[in-house]
């Protein structure tokens, strides 16, 4: 028998019947209707995904999502939940992780050459501004390093302001802030803290100015 004698047309049957070249027309071919359907609902899905994606991790991605702005209370972790840092900038510029009691340790660089030292200060408040012109390096390629103590008489709560496009905050070798946007914003970072004194770090790179901040709760 032939194989078209085998072949039967169903009235109704779109998913089962036949083009004019003699090939099977299916059902996702023949219904538009089905395919417009199907696209919707993966764009609604991929919506979806990156709005709850927005919620639970502000930090993915290129904007970041404060929850203290749309008045939610912010989380709160403790340091040990936050990653230890990767090849941190104090292993070339403070091997021995001192800081001093009071103020910080700053330490100037170029990015297009970062194992060679540009100047080292002590200060009193970790702030940059025009630091990149006074050193002679273009504001994309300064770099900043700081190196010092934070006393927490207390166990509390610790909230970190910044002010920065690119940066890193260390607490004793945990990053509890990471920022690589590109963009310069404003952002609150929580992290619950038992009492004793921390080796704070904070890494700069490209920033003309640069501001770091802190309270307890």
């Amino acid at each position: 028998m032939a194989r078209d004698e085998l072949y039967h047309r169903f009235a109704g049957r779109s998913d089962w019947q036949r083009n004019n070249d003699g090939r099977f027309r299916t059902l996702w071919r023949h219904c538009r209707a089905l395919r417009r359907h199907c696209y919707y609902t993966l764009l609604l899905a991929c919506l979806c995904a990156i709005g709850i994606g927005c919620v639970w991790y502000p930090d993915s991605g290129g904007a970041d999502f404060n929850l203290d702005d749309v008045g939610r209370p912010p989380r709160h972790f403790p340091l040990q939940w936050f990653p230890l840092a990767d090849n941190p900038w104090g292993r070339q510029f403070n091997p021995q992780q001192r800081a001093p009691a009071k103020g910080f340790d700053a330490y100037y660089f170029d990015l297009k050459a970062p194992t060679r030292l540009v100047a080292r200060e002590r200060v009193q408040q970790i702030f940059m501004e025009g630091e990149a012109v006074r050193h002679g390096i273009a504001p994309n390629d300064f770099a900043a390093y700081w190196a010092g103590t934070l006393h927490v008489p207390v166990a509390a709560t610790y909230t970190f302001n910044l002010q920065a496009r690119e940066a890193r905050v260390l607490l004793d070798g945990h990053v509890v802030y990471l920022s690589e946007s590109g963009a310069f914003y404003r952002q609150n970072r929580s992290v619950t803290l038992a009492a004793g004194d921390y080796l704070l770090e904070v890494e700069s790179g490209g920033n003309e100015t640069f501001a770091l901040t802190w309270q307890s709760e």
